[in-house]
């Protein structure tokens, strides 16, 4: 994985955690409007029983997920944060954290750092090769 790749990870597990959060409310919404059985008829197993049990089983499922893709976040967060803190020039150390940790567009760290969109191109291009380097050593 080169050093783009990687820094873009971030963006695809925060990504993901959105995706699954979602998906993890609808089923708590299905589960929450599954009715019972009220007609006085007592039934061993319902199909409004098998939903809301498949339901919980899902639930349960995608708060585990969930769970464990936040801790694979927090550990590849820390680790780009540490390589990207290791770089000696503190531009490209901005530049990189403004890029993928806050998600600026290049426009925005332009502005951020009173330089050019071009020249800011430039040096995020510097700044990932530097990144690439201390990723290796690691």
């Amino acid at each position: 994985m080169d050093a783009k790749d990687y820094l873009m990870s971030l963006r695809h597990i925060e990504t993901r955690i959105k995706n699954m959060s979602e998906e993890l409310q609808k089923y708590n919404d299905m589960a929450t409007n599954i009715s019972a059985r009220m007609d006085g008829e007592r039934v061993q197993t319902s199909i409004n029983g098998d939903k809301l049990s498949m339901a919980i089983a899902k639930i349960v499922d995608l708060e585990k997920e969930i769970y464990d893709e936040i801790e694979r976040l927090g550990k590849v967060r820390a680790d780009i944060i540490k390589t990207i803190d290791s770089l000696e020039r503190p531009a490209q150390r901005d530049i990189l954290y403004m890029r993928y940790i806050n998600h600026m567009t290049f426009e925005q760290i332009a502005v951020e750092i009173n330089k050019s969109w071009r020249h800011t191109l430039r040096l995020h291009g510097y700044a990932l090769k530097n990144f690439s380097k201390k990723m290796k050593k690691d």
